[in-house]
């Protein structure tokens, strides 16, 4: 795929920098892109740093052997810092953070596994320091280029280390909200969406039970996803005309002439293989494999053997709900990429899925399942086609809103004891509680949210000083008068008073502990790395 990068950075000049969301397309520093993703599961970057292979040699000499990732055991054997950082083993520049460095002195416990690592004995002092200085350096890994751009380097070498991702726990829930308004035909329906919530709860990602790639499901969240299944299958087939409903739903929700028309309780062959292949394409994303070798719809088809048309259509959304093609994002059919075997060629409808997921956390829709079928979008014109249509739609603003959240860390926002006499002195008048903490989040998600949606650049993102605050006590700690509007123009905006705030950098959220703490030399380097996406080479 080959277009002008102009038009995509434009739409996306807060989300590239905050997320490095280009490699998600496989950028490199040609004039154009390609759509292609690695055919390995190894690393396929250069050297290692001379701290991350020290590292390396006393974990294989220490610890591997244990922790290989066998038997539930925590993996230690990887081959890029990105996977240590993925893994949240390590926080990069943070080693008494880090969970790898917790578990190797002052860790407490009753039992020999819950004692300090390693249990044949710890690491020496130069060890110990070699993983310090390691995770100090970690900030900009020499295997992690999505910020720099080298003109020699090749697409493969600028690819991360590849893994099966599954569905986080928002997009599994948007992904099941509109499979539901396809089956029942409601935008949500909600009563069902609330049941089938109210079955289980999902362990958060967060959770070190959450996984986070195809070798451990986990069991907690295993079960969880079983029951919210079973309660969807169950009611959607749990009488005579529930079944009905759906199986006309489904068919009709991507009609063909195989079957116009449902007749229920006996429905046809032609009828049974169009609810298999549109549960398919809805779940799965993409058409289902129906070729000599691989054929994913007689396998499906085989739910009819000596069953009701109720017991079978309940088995077969129940068996997909459950695939790992529904609860990860499978990119098992693609093709290699002329020319070059280390690179794999997406398919149309993995990129729908990819700008899908990217920007809305859900599943792609029709319209983007047709652009999909109707056209290859590793065409340049079919892909800013397709991005054009994704940019428009307003799920966008969710996502753009949960990016914000993340990369501006506004999860550590303190949550104010307004009790508190340092914060009654300190707030002269102005109540700090949990209200104005959320509208300070509030406030600067929207921030992000509208420079990005606006056409803005990265640089307006630290220098606008249009005020998105419309709580009353927020607007007096910044002596604004005015609320903002409910949808905010260029022209109607409320600017903060003249020289006091420019900004997000100058924002309540942000002033307030997220950006490292009140120490301003900790608190310019978390802006430095971890805002501005710009390296931070150890001190001396």
């Amino acid at each position: 795929m080959k277009f002008s990068k102009k038009l995509f950075i434009k739409h996306l000049s807060i989300l590239v920098v905050g997320t490095g969301l280009l490699i998600l397309f496989g950028q490199n520093c040609a004039p154009s892109f390609v759509a292609v993703t690695s055919n390995s599961l190894s690393s396929t970057s250069g050297s290692l740093s001379t701290e991350f292979a020290a590292t390396k040699s006393i974990l294989a000499r220490s610890c591997n052997s244990c922790h290989d990732g066998a038997n539930g055991s925590t993996r230690l054997n990887f081959q890029t810092e990105r996977e240590f950082i993925s893994a949240n083993l390590i926080v990069p520049g943070q080693p008494d953070q880090s969970r790898l460095i917790q578990r190797l002195k002052n860790y407490t416990g009753t039992t020999q596994l819950l004692k300090n690592m390693p249990p044949a004995g710890q690491l020496t002092s130069a060890q110990y320091s070699t993983l310090r200085r390691w995770i100090m350096a970690a900030s900009a890994p020499t295997d992690n280029t999505n910020f720099t751009c080298n003109e020699n380097e090749t697409i493969e070498q600028r690819l991360p280390a590849t893994t099966v991702k599954a569905l986080s726990n928002k997009q599994y829930l948007n992904s099941i909200r509109d499979f539901l308004s396809i089956v029942r035909a409601s935008p949500y329906d909600g009563w069902l969406y609330n049941d089938a919530l109210n079955a289980a709860v999902l362990p958060t990602e967060t959770d070190a039970r959450f996984p986070r790639t195809m070798s451990a499901l986990g069991r907690d969240r295993l079960n969880a996803l079983f029951q919210i299944s079973d309660v969807i299958a169950n009611r959607l087939t749990n009488a005579d005309g529930e079944v009905w409903g759906t199986v006309n739903n489904i068919t009709q929700w991507n009609q063909s002439a195989t079957c116009p028309q449902v007749t229920y309780p006996n429905i046809s062959i032609s009828c049974r293989t169009q609810i298999v292949r549109n549960l398919g394409l809805a779940l799965y994303r993409r058409p289902l494999i129906e070729t000599v070798t691989v054929n994913e719809v007689t396998s499906f088809m085989e739910e009819w053997t000596g069953v009701t048309e109720a017991v079978a259509v309940n088995n077969l959304i129940m068996r997909m709900l459950m695939s790992q093609n529904f609860l990860f994002h499978m990119e098992d059919q693609e093709t290699e990429s002329a020319g070059n075997p280390k690179l794999l060629q997406l398919s149309s409808y993995t990129i729908a899925n990819r700008l899908s997921y990217a920007f809305w956390n859900t599943m792609p829709d029709n319209q983007l399942r047709t652009y999909a079928k109707n056209g290859n979008l590793g065409e340049d014109i079919k892909f800013v086609e397709a991005l054009e249509y994704v940019l428009a739609s307003p799920k966008v603003e969710s996502s753009l809103r949960e990016f914000a959240h993340g990369w501006l860390y506004l999860k550590e926002t303190p949550n104010f004891d307004p009790d508190n006499p340092g914060i009654r002195l300190f707030s002269e008048g102005i109540v700090f509680d949990e209200t104005m903490r959320t509208a300070m989040n509030d406030e600067a998600e929207e921030l992000v949210s509208y420079i990005t949606q606006s056409g803005g650049k990265f640089s307006d993102l630290f220098t606008t000083d249009i005020s998105f605050t419309r709580y009353a006590p927020l607007m007096q700690v910044y002596g604004v008068t005015a609320a903002a509007p409910a949808t905010i123009t260029a022209a109607n905006a409320v600017r903060m008073p003249a020289g006091t705030r420019s900004g997000v950098l100058t924002r309540a959220a942000l002033l307030a502990d997220v950006s490292g703490g009140q120490d301003l030399i900790h608190r310019a380097m978390r802006v430095k790395r971890e805002l501005m996406c710009l390296p931070q080479p150890p001190p001396p």
